[in-house]
């Protein structure tokens, strides 16, 4: 439901295709749920159980990572000005341009970064790239044959645009 596009306006279909952007971060929980209902995750493990180079506090968890409350921030503004307008960073481009995780916090945190970490211990988690696990475990179900997992998957036309890429990753 909603605009696809909106300008010309184009309506969303059964067949708009959707680039993630931050809606990610919820595809992201998802599978990680399903990791834990397998038994190939726990949310209370210790980022640098999954994570040796986590620089943060060593009693932040997978669970603080998902809740933004993991002390991570996110790249400052410079390093996006650097990148220019179509350029996108690796996810370890985007970690390493990011200051060093503080405390853990009771308030979350926005974080990109940190969100870019747990995919990175879901695709350890998994023992795959976390794109091949999401279409397996998520996408590969009724619904989810829109879904782009970006840059891994491309997404197919007809594209509903993202307010920041509007012609999509890539």
């Amino acid at each position: 439901a909603g605009v696809a596009v909106m300008a010309p306006k184009r309506l969303m279909t059964p067949q708009t295709s959707l680039p993630f952007a931050s809606a990610t971060k919820i595809a992201t929980a998802a599978l990680a749920m399903r990791l834990v209902e397998q038994g190939e995750l726990r949310l209370d493990d210790p980022i640098g159980r999954w994570y040796p180079t986590w620089r943060g506090d060593a009693k932040a968890t997978v669970r603080d990572l998902l809740g933004h409350t993991a002390g991570v921030g996110d790249p400052p503004d410079a390093f996006f000005a650097r990148l220019g307008p179509r350029s996108v960073p690796t996810a370890r481009q985007h970690i390493a341009a990011t200051a060093r995780p503080g405390p853990r916090t009771t308030d979350a945190e926005y974080s990109n970064s940190g969100f870019m970490i747990a995919g990175i211990i879901l695709a350890r988690a998994a023992d795959e790239p976390v794109a091949k696990a999401m279409r397996r475990e998520l996408f590969d179900h009724p619904g989810g044959d829109g879904l782009a997992f970006q840059p891994a998957e491309r997404p197919h036309p007809p594209l509903a645009h993202c307010y920041w890429y509007p012609r999509g990753l890539l």
